[in-house]
């Protein structure tokens, strides 16, 4: 550019000249040194460049120049066109800064012709046609085509029919004639609700939400609670007439729409069959008896609820009890089993433990014969007895013991606790606790979150703790600041706070990505003193940033590396130029790009590599374990052996042979 402005200058004369030419160039000279780091990233940068372009754009979005960021989508879609987060971002971009519905259409085409399995860019083709007045039969057909993609889940089928049945919806003017249109609106409900079950079962609308939506139309719009009632009574009976958060959405669209005996009737219903949650029926009751009926249905509802209630808790009980002689019966079938081996062990001794058993006897009966009489004699020659623990002083039980038979009597907590999954979701579970942690403590750290419900402490038969517990919320949306608490420290130690959740149904995964990552650096060589404040007083000057993890001990003590993540790439690289080598409190530290190395899996030995118990050929025999041949029969056979193999090993020559023949 320069050159170029360079040979314009000698071209001309001066009086000639525009004076506008030096402003534009000027301009456009200050703008190519603010996007040349970027141009220079993506020139660097491996195919996938799709977090650059993010930077790169994030920087015009700054400058507010929509030409030059529209282009860059376009640049960026090129390079990224089976990236279907990208096309989200642009069309998004389009639709909230251009809304010209000229460009937006045959972007959304394009984007759902390179990424056909991205549910979402679908529904926003889809509201994008209804949002600039496009025709039904083109909404139809988008429709018909995404159903024909081929999504992996059954959530994303549904998400796609929700979207199209509202548009339908908003479609009919309830003002006007409409049953045409209403029809249509009830053939789309039945059809998506069919083509889920055929598809997926059950599992294709889990909950019901698009018979639920077809509830509520029938409802609230064509004032229709017979087809409202047939249309939850489905619902029921598909697999949800013992869950309560269920009966309690029946309940709440029968109140807003529907009478007060059908209300009470369908109360009813619902405590006897809800077994997950049947406390929130009763509450629910009650208050609607509070609010809408008198004081004999009021105690009329008390009473059936007081009598379902002792019937559930019986069942309860006897499911405890049930559990608990299940688990007895597996503790005795664990002892017959340890009780058969040891049996086997012994007969292996063999008469080799008889024979010491009766050595060792003979060596306590000679022992006893000459040992000292247990007596002395005064002067006038009579036996003085000597005290049992004369010599050897009286032996005391250890203050271990006496604590310990003190504590005999603790109650244990045999009960078995059933899993509840709403139980779970409104609690934490705590870990890494110091054994002297009580329940007044916790309850005091999770003061400042929400009301505590309950705390079950994890102790062992000596009712000692045992380092973990679980919290019980009153709020269900509590959870989440709780988790926020996680390696808050209780007693000057480091708690770990996480979800409660079903062991049956957790995933290990690793928290962290095990690639390359340009935009985080990894410190070593910290000095042990230093705390993550002191790492974020280090780096922030070179950049934005978006974490920063300082790694420690269980007992929050530093291991002396961190990891610093910034938003962008180029204030990382900046950062690695800028501090390798500093020195920190005396100590000089290593920062380069995260790239942790490739965790390779361990192969599994064979069982041909593995020793038997009996061949204690590859290591040395320990004590305990046996060998069932006698010792000459397994001598002879390991001298045979290394004959044969020292023999097969040396071959012999003429020489050796002469010899042989001579020798005899």
């Amino acid at each position: 550019m320069e050159k170029t402005y360079e040979e314009f200058e000698d071209w001309g004369s001066v009086e000639k000249r525009d004076p506008n030419v030096k402003f534009v160039y000027n301009k456009a000279h200050a703008k190519l040194k603010k996007i040349t780091p970027f141009e220079e990233a993506l020139f660097r940068a491996e195919p996938s460049t799709e977090s650059v372009y993010r930077n790169y754009i994030n920087f015009e979005m700054q400058e507010g120049e929509p030409t030059r960021i529209q282009c860059l989508y376009e640049r960026a879609i090129v390079d990224n066109c089976l990236s279907s987060l990208m096309w989200e971002e642009y069309v998004n971009y389009l639709e909230v800064q251009l809304k010209i519905s000229d460009v937006i259409l045959p972007v959304y085409e394009r984007a759902v012709r390179n990424c056909p399995w991205s549910v979402k860019l679908w529904q926003g083709y889809l509201r994008a046609l209804e949002r600039y007045n496009e025709s039904s039969d083109k909404v139809k057909e988008v429709t018909e085509t995404a159903l024909a993609a081929g999504f992996s889940s059954a959530d994303e089928f549904r998400e796609l029919w929700l979207t199209y049945l509202d548009f339908l919806r908003r479609q009919i003017n309830w003002n006007q004639d409409h049953d045409e249109v209403l029809e249509l609106l009830r053939r789309t409900f039945e059809k998506a609700h069919k083509h889920l079950i055929d598809g997926f079962g059950l599992d294709g609308d889990f909950n019901c939400l698009i018979l639920q939506y077809w509830a509520r139309i029938e409802a609230k719009y064509c004032k229709n609670m017979e087809k409202a009632r047939e249309i939850w009574n489905d619902i029921l009976h598909l697999g949800h007439m013992q869950k309560a958060q269920m009966w309690l959405e029946y309940s709440n669209l029968e109140k807003a729409f529907g009478n007060a005996k059908h209300v009470r009737k369908l109360f009813a219903r619902a405590m006897q069959s809800t077994s997950d949650w049947p406390e929130s029926i009763a509450e629910a009751w009650l208050n609607f008896e509070r609010d809408e009926g008198t004081l004999e249905q009021w105690e009329v509802a008390l009473s059936k609820i007081k009598s379902r209630m002792k019937i559930i808790q019986e069942k309860r009980l006897q499911a405890v009890e049930q559990n608990a002689t299940e688990e007895e019966a597996e503790k005795l079938k664990k002892t017959e089993t340890v009780r058969q081996n040891v049996d086997g062990y012994a007969k292996c001794l063999g008469s080799r433990s008889l024979k010491r058993v009766a050595m060792k006897r003979k060596f306590e009966d000679l022992n006893e014969q000459t040992a000292k009489p247990n007596f002395t004699t005064d002067r006038d020659g009579f036996k003085i007895p000597r005290m049992p623990n004369q010599d050897r002083g009286v032996h005391k039980p250890s203050q271990r013991k006496l604590e310990t038979s003190s504590k005999g009597s603790f109650e244990k907590q045999k009960a078995f606790i059933e899993q509840d999954s709403f139980r779970d979701e409104r609690s934490v579970f705590l870990s890494n606790l110091s054994f002297d942690v009580d329940e007044s403590m916790i309850k005091e750290f999770f003061s400042e979150v929400a009301q505590v419900k309950e705390i079950r402490l994890v102790r062992d038969y000596k009712g000692r703790s045992k380092g973990f517990c679980y919290v019980e919320f009153t709020e269900w949306d509590v959870v989440q600041k709780a988790l926020e608490k996680d390696r808050a420290t209780i007693a000057g130690r480091p708690v770990f706070v996480s979800k409660c959740e079903d062991k049956s149904k957790r995933t290990k995964k690793f928290k962290y990505s095990l690639s390359e990552e340009k935009s985080k650096l990894f410190i070593k060589g910290l000095p042990f003193s230093a705390t993550q404040n002191d790492v974020v007083e280090a780096f922030k000057s070179f950049g934005e940033l978006k974490e920063v993890r300082l790694v420690t001990y269980r007992n929050g003590h530093s291991k002396g590396y961190a990891f610093v993540e910034y938003k962008d790439e180029v204030s990382a690289t900046i950062a690695v130029e800028k501090t390798n080598g500093m020195v920190l409190d005396g100590h000089a530290i290593s920062v380069a790009i995260s790239n942790p190395s490739q965790r390779k899996m361990q192969e599994k030995a064979t069982n041909i590599d593995k020793p038997s118990l009996g061949g204690a050929q590859i290591r040395g025999r320990s004590r305990t374990q046996l060998t069932l041949l006698p010792r000459v029969i397994v001598k002879t056979q390991s001298t045979a052996n290394d004959s044969a193999k020292e023999k097969s090993e040396k071959a012999m020559s003429n020489d050796d042979f002469r010899n042989m023949l001579l020798s005899e």
